[in-house]
């Protein structure tokens, strides 16, 4: 394939350009909807040694099967500690996780030998278009938490790596960390099976290997799974970290003058939350 003159140094401006527009627009608009709760919320652990009912953080009394739970407690503790400033919390926390989720991919693509050139071209509308997702919120450890699941199993899947066995403590700190969003990694590797047990039924099918050729792997993916489940519930909530998102829609539904979810978080109170983290 003939080469484009200065097509390295080309790559290297798009991805320079791209990076340096992500710092600048990540830079100024590092605070979002929610930042002072869970900031609030990792000051208050780290103080009192505990973490907070929904009485400590709201003044909205609401039924039990309404209250907020700090499902992301250890996310707000690493918030916390690690922002002192916007600046600090933007150069040795918010940047270092965003790099760790870049430096995560390209392992990713380079397990299936994708060139560097095609990693920059798809790389670029994916950072520009991302760049809104990178705040002060526990939402930025869920990207190097997912890519490393992903990573884990395409390892796995290329016999680079023999067992799968450690996902669960990955989904164990997915629970404290955004337990809210369990069902994403869970969901992930449901499909991930679903897609195995298809591939095997179709050799299966067509081939017709010697009985019981084929199924370990998948046995073992199913099992890894059943045990990654079942360690979301090691966290100091348990199960209600599966009820999280109908928690929200249920308090929107109740307070029908909420009709978002920034409306409902600060009904519970984001200004008093501000003061606490100040």
């Amino acid at each position: 394939m003939k080469r484009i003159p200065g097509e390295k140094f080309l790559l290297i401006l798009i991805l320079f350009l791209c990076l340096f527009y992500n710092f600048r627009y990540i830079s100024s608009h590092l605070i979002s909807a929610d930042s002072w709760t869970h900031l609030g919320i990792g000051k208050y652990i780290v103080e009192n040694k505990s973490i907070p009912t929904h009485k400590d953080i709201s003044y909205k009394k609401v039924d039990l099967s309404l209250e907020f739970i700090s499902h992301s407690w250890l996310s707000d503790v690493i918030l916390y500690l690690g922002t002192i400033n916007q600046t600090v919390g933007l150069f040795f926390l918010v940047f270092p996780t965003f790099f760790l989720s870049l430096f995560l991919l390209h392992q990713i693509l380079n397990l299936y030998r994708i060139s560097v050139k095609l990693q920059v071209l798809s790389l670029v509308p994916v950072l520009v278009i991302g760049t809104n997702y990178w705040k002060i919120h526990p939402f930025i450890f869920m990207i190097p938490l997912l890519l490393s699941i992903i990573l884990v199993y395409f390892l796995w899947k290329k016999g680079e790596i023999k067992t799968i066995w450690f996902l669960p403590l990955l989904t164990i700190l997915w629970a404290n960390m955004a337990g809210g969003f369990i069902v994403i990694p869970l969901f992930f590797l449901f499909l991930i099976i679903l897609i195995e047990l298809g591939h095997f039924l179709i050799i299966n099918f067509f081939s017709r290997p010697k009985e019981g050729k084929g199924t370990r792997p998948i046995k073992s993916l199913v099992i890894s799974f059943l045990i990654a489940s079942f360690s979301t519930l090691i966290n100091p909530f348990g199960i209600r970290i599966w009820i999280y998102t109908f928690t929200v829609l249920a308090i929107v539904q109740a307070n029908r003058q909420i009709v978002s979810l920034p409306g409902a978080l600060i009904s519970l109170n984001q200004n008093f939350t501000r003061n606490i983290y100040s």
